[in-house]
């Protein structure tokens, strides 16, 4: 029998915990989840311990454990803050969410497989039960989908509003899957360049690269403006409608990339810094539940 630990840190704001309670949650097939409260002295924030277990075998752990991690992933998402998920000592694998996770047999010996949450506390009993219980598996299998999430959380983690600006338009783009089901050419470009690496002429086969690279990022952006305006056409963003707002954004994000100077007068005028990421970061997150809504 298997079991897993894993450890969360969230901002000292939010509710759930508020007294350091200890709840137990019986989830599917009697399997048995631990939520205890603890506060962070130092930063004052709260980290949730989780363990779950019994599961029969380590693959069945292991899934249940990529599912929570999305879960929380996804509640933080609805409710606007971020989880700091905090990294295990145990050896890594392949799927960078499982670095948050910690496994164990019944003799407590730690697997070879490398894997913590925030609410009302009037609340906290149901809530961890609905969130436990839900078993959309169309919705936490979408991969690409919750890729997004994870890099959307990373952005709101971040002090830096550069850094922030930087990982909104990288969330953005891992949204193009949603919008490419009809529009194969990003991966028919990847096929052309998997055999022009093939080419002997060195100084032709770099010049080919980097323009059919160019054509991907330039078809990537046309995909987004494209899925932006088809889901938030409506909405406007520091008064601009929002496919025009991220055109700008694209634009003020490719020439910080290429320059290193972030020239937001150039492109917003009049606009703060704070206001232009407050709006990307309003827009992201219109169009993750948009998406969302479809899958």
């Amino acid at each position: 029998m298997y079991k897993y630990t894993t450890k969360i840190e969230i901002p000292n704001d939010r509710v759930l915990f508020i007294q350091q309670k200890e709840f137990e949650v019986i989830g599917y097939n009697n399997i048995r989840y631990k939520f205890i409260g603890n506060k962070n002295l130092i930063s004052e924030s709260k980290i949730i311990s989780i363990e779950c277990g019994r599961f029969n075998k380590i693959e069945k752990t292991i899934q249940d454990a990529r599912v929570l991690y999305k879960k929380f992933l996804w509640y933080a998402f609805i409710n606007n803050f971020p989880l700091r998920f905090l990294v295990s000592q145990n050896g890594r694998d392949e799927d960078d969410s499982m670095q948050y996770f910690e496994i164990f047999d019944d003799n407590k010996t730690r697997v070879s497989v490398s894997a913590s949450v925030s609410i009302a506390h009037s609340q906290e009993p149901e809530l961890l039960n609905k969130l436990i219980l839900d078993d959309d598996n169309n919705f936490y299998n979408n991969e690409s989908f919750f890729n997004a999430i994870d890099i959307y959380n990373l952005a709101k983690l971040s002090n830096s509003k550069i850094n922030k600006l930087i990982l909104l338009v990288i969330c953005l783009e891992s949204c193009v899957p949603h919008a490419s089901a009809n529009s194969p050419y990003s991966s028919n470009i990847d096929d052309i360049v998997k055999y022009v690496t093939k080419l002997d002429d060195i100084k032709f086969r770099d010049e080919l690269v980097s323009r059919l690279n160019e054509l991907k990022r330039s078809l990537i952006r046309k995909t987004i403006s494209t899925l932006i305006q088809s889901n938030l056409n409506s909405n406007k963003y520091l008064g601009y409608n929002s496919y025009t707002f991220f055109d700008l954004i694209y634009k003020l994000r490719s020439e910080y990339t290429h320059s290193g100077s972030l020239l937001i007068e150039k492109f917003f005028k009049g606009a703060s810094l704070n206001a232009v990421v407050t709006n990307l970061e309003s827009l992201v997150k219109d169009l993750l539940f948009s998406i969302k809504n479809q899958i």
